[in-house]
């Protein structure tokens, strides 16, 4: 009904990601990579997988049923090299190769279809990136009564073959279809059920099929068929999860307090044979409501004058990731394609950790860390989630050298700590930029109460200066909104121990406003144009998938 009429809706909460086409073509394709058989839903039989017919299925659903003349040798090069082992896998980075070589690139995003399609393939990158985040997470192990760092698993067949478990056993179940681009201007009907409702509101809700054994269910106190022997789950226990009218009730309200301005209650009278209406409905109505042929409308609404508007809110990072290309921002956040997993990831996060840890301890004692303290506050920080061991070290070394020189220049910095991490929001014409700062100095020019930001900078953080001066900017125009006397802002560039200083005079502040709120309009209003350029395409998470890449066969 909702498409016939051109209504744009959302269903929440199916779990039906692997009844589209693309999913359960890919589903196949890492069934075949192990020599597995494949089913599509839980109770179905398992049929195996040939070449094939892989082939034929992937031409079927991604070029409509043209040939592709390099699928099949590719297919068979990668089943090869899986079952060699001798590289480390990187399921995403590979997934986005083949879509690449499918040409889903091409797809116009424009197109509700097309980009829909996008959405369930960017849903089945997040598959593959959450069983990749779990067998690759290095972890401490002890040997000889000493803990050692290892790298979690990453190659080999065995690889594969949990991979195709995790598919077949939890994920055809588990992952939810794509429910549609989340954009801040969306005005769009929600479909969902009252328990996905917990905790939301709408301007009008409708509360339908009220009869009688729907709401409350007919099965409401039944008593479930146990499986466990009451010896382990006892009558009493048992009973707490039986539910009744009473539990029934309790939802009911739910559904009804999900409405903030108008609330509908309706229910149907006959399929085949006729209905009663709930006793809940009877009760809230005062009787069974009458037939209507048009729907009753409430009286104008007027908002109360003291009622603001909630703004949509964005993250500082958010901003900037849209600043440097809006297309990819939609492509990575509003469609949700995956990160590609790097040895070094969260490399620069952990070493701002530790420098806030060591932060903490010398506000606690009063006094700066000695060399020992500081390398045990490494030993417990410190962490590296997809680094193998060589990595590890190597990016440890490199970690304890500059925060070594940085307590070695900048020691004075920790005994005139006023917070670190500290959140803030800044409210502009029509959304709140909210953010961290890595860490705020009291005493700016020895003055007690003058603060200064400074942002920290690591080898690996690819955001250009101005990007940098731009934050530091929109932080002090936020904390001199609270009251607070922001007087400087530093970039601290972590690699070799400068230290550049930054505008947050009134100029700069209100350039950075004016620059804020013309990313935030595009951002709100759906505008996403490519901004292509060779190095910027070439480090590009998801450069695969996207038809403006300046990119050569080789970078991806």
């Amino acid at each position: 009904v909702f498409r016939w009429r051109n209504i744009p809706f959302r269903c929440a909460g199916r779990t039906g990601l692997f009844m589209q086409p693309e999913a359960s073509v890919l589903g196949k394709l890492y069934a075949w990579l192990c020599d597995n058989p494949w089913k599509n839903e839980r109770y179905d039989h398992p049929a195996p997988v040939h070449l094939n017919e892989l082939v034929v299925e992937f031409q079927a659903v991604f070029a409509d049923g043209a040939k592709m003349p390099k699928l099949q040798e590719y297919l068979t090069d990668w089943k090869k090299d899986a079952q060699k082992g001798s590289a480390p896998v990187n399921l995403v980075r590979d997934y986005y190769r083949l879509l690449n070589l499918l040409g889903v690139q091409s797809l116009d995003l424009d197109d509700p279809r097309a980009s829909s399609r996008m959405g369930c393939l960017a849903r089945f990158s997040q598959i593959l990136a959450d069983y990749e985040h779990v067998k690759r997470r290095a972890r401490y192990v002890e040997e000889d009564g000493k803990p050692v760092f290892r790298g979690g698993q990453d190659r080999g067949i065995w690889f594969y073959r949990q991979l195709f478990n995790y598919l077949q056993h939890y994920a055809l179940d588990a992952y939810e279809d794509f429910e549609g681009e989340d954009t801040f201007d969306l005005d769009t009907v929600d479909v969902l059920t009252v328990h996905q409702a917990k905790g939301l509101e709408w301007p009008i809700v409708f509360v339908p099929c009220l009869t009688s054994h729907r709401f409350p269910s007919s099965r409401a106190g039944e008593e479930p068929n146990w499986l466990i022997p009451e010896t382990v789950f006892s009558r009493k226990a048992r009973r707490r999860y039986a539910g009744g009218v009473t539990e029934e009730r309790r939802l009911f309200y739910v559904a009804m307090t999900r409405a903030k301005d108008v609330l509908y209650l309706s229910r149907f009278r006959r399929r085949t044979n006729r209905f009663r209406p709930s006793p809940f409905l009877l009760e809230v109505a005062g009787g069974d409501p009458p037939v209507v042929n048009r729907l009753p409308l409430p009286r104008k609404f007027t908002p109360p004058t003291d009622e603001a508007d909630e703004l949509p809110t964005v993250s500082f990072s958010e901003m900037a990731q849209y600043e440097d290309c809006p297309l990819r921002y939609r492509l990575s956040t509003s469609l949700g394609f995956q990160p590609q997993l790097v040895t070094e990831l969260g490399y620069g996060k952990t070493i701002h950790h530790v420098l806030r840890r060591i932060a903490d301890v010398t506000r606690e004692k009063g006094r700066l860390p000695t060399n020992k303290e500081v390398e045990a506050l490494f030993h417990e920080e410190f962490y590296l989630p997809f680094a193998n061991r060589a990595a590890f070290e190597q990016l440890l070394a490199n970690a304890k050298k500059l925060v070594k020189n940085y307590l070695s220049k900048y020691s004075d910095d920790l005994l005139r700590v006023w917070q670190t991490e500290r959140f803030f929001e800044l409210h502009l014409d029509g959304a709140v930029v909210n953010g961290r700062a890595d860490v705020i100095l009291d005493r700016e020019g020895g003055v007690p109460n003058r603060l200064a930001i400074v942002d920290y900078k690591t080898a690996t953080d690819a955001k250009p200066d101005d990007v940098f001066a731009f934050q530091l900017a929109i932080y002090a125009a936020a904390g001199r909104g609270e009251g607070l006397d922001v007087q400087a802002g530093y970039l601290h560039q972590l690699k070799d121990g400068t230290r550049r200083s930054m505008p947050v005079d009134d100029k700069a502040i209100h350039s950075a406003r004016t620059r804020a709120n013309s990313l935030l309009a595009g951002l709100i209003s759906g505008d996403f144009p490519a901004k292509p350029e060779k190095k910027k395409c070439r480090a590009c998470d998801v450069r695969a998938v996207c038809k403006h890449a300046i990119c050569s066969k080789y970078d991806y």
